[in-house]
């Protein structure tokens, strides 16, 4: 396993977080969606929400990583990193997101934001995995 490349990966899904939650990307959407304010980030430890954010996309890299080591080298585009992050995020993190945003009574907005950064940094991650072995 390349772990250069896991932690790369990682980083590179956080900053497309870092773009995506921006107020003048889709931020404020998604705050406005949650229920949330200004004044409530102020009160958030940041720290420690960008510190377990960055462990569980290593997470997420580490899985790629391993998936991704199956693969004749011919294959390992950055197409088919997106067609895995696309296929991962599919089966997994979209039922999920979706699931638990219906019992929590959250709106379309809402699950959009959301799904829509994950199904990217998942795409980013599996292709920087897929290329960078």
């Amino acid at each position: 396993m390349n772990w250069i490349a896991v932690i790369v990966a990682a980083v590179a899904a956080m900053a497309v977080g870092f773009v995506w939650y921006h107020q003048k990307v889709f931020g404020a959407a998604w705050m406005k969606s949650a229920g949330l304010s200004m004044d409530d980030t102020k009160e958030a430890n940041m720290g420690k929400i960008f510190s377990i954010s960055l462990l569980m996309c290593v997470i997420v890299s580490i899985y790629f990583a391993r998936t991704m080591g199956y693969h004749d080298m011919e294959y390992m585009t950055i197409k088919h990193g997106i067609f895995h992050g696309l296929e991962a995020f599919g089966y997994t993190v979209l039922p999920v997101i979706v699931t638990n945003a219906m019992y929590e009574k959250r709106n379309w907005t809402y699950i959009a934001t959301t799904s829509g950064y994950w199904a990217i940094a998942f795409c980013v991650i599996a292709s920087i995995h897929s290329v960078w072995r």
